[in-house]
């Protein structure tokens, strides 16, 4: 089913529909829990690591 969404880059559509599919192909390998984007597993990784996301030295935000 299309949504109407138009994307620049073909990675970005992909990821997209995988919002629509529910599909998660990316899975953690402590907890096998399961993402759709290996960004929001690089995140969730920092839970089992204790390592930080990178700070902004200009907002203090961690990203």
């Amino acid at each position: 089913k299309e949504c109407g969404e138009l994307f620049g880059h073909i990675s970005h559509l992909a990821t997209h529909c995988r919002g629509h599919t529910g599909e998660s192909p990316f899975r953690c390998p402590h907890c096998r829990k399961a993402f759709a984007q290996t960004a929001w597993l690089g995140l969730h990784m920092h839970l089992h690591t204790g390592e930080q996301p990178p700070k902004c030295d200009g907002c203090g935000k961690n990203f």
